[in-house]
């Protein structure tokens, strides 16, 4: 940072030319970035939870589906089964991940991790 006078004599700090260390990308996001690396770099497992549907394959004779379709279930999957590399603000075609999930083998598809209104995970 460096002190500058305006025009009209009023004082206030700038960033020098070319300094980076200071962005939109806020201290939260970073932070989280980085305990979500250390977790997947430094455990043998990484276990996420996540709601999916359930259909019933028969609805119309099933007790449990009698007033719904679908219903819904929790499932646990272990990102460390399928990924052993964790790359940050990795770049995928014209897009940036926050994070980048691959495997050494190539076997599985890459996993983008991105903080987003629209989508937190994306698979390239």
């Amino acid at each position: 940072m460096i002190a500058k006078l305006e025009d009209k004599n009023t004082y206030h700090f700038a960033h020098k030319s070319g300094d980076d260390s200071c962005c939109s990308e806020t201290y939260l996001h970073r932070l989280g970035k980085l305990l979500l690396r250390k977790k997947i770099d430094e455990f043998s497992t990484f276990k996420i939870k996540y709601l999916h549907d359930i259909r019933c394959k028969q609805q119309s004779s099933c007790i449990f589906c009698a007033t719904q379709s679908v219903m819904q279930a929790y499932e646990v999957f272990d990102l460390k089964k399928y990924y052993n590399i964790c790359a940050k603000e990795q770049k995928v075609f014209d897009y940036r991940a926050d994070l980048l999930l691959s495997d050494s083998t190539g076997k599985y598809e890459r996993l983008c991790i991105e903080k987003n209104n629209e989508n937190i995970t994306k698979q390239f």
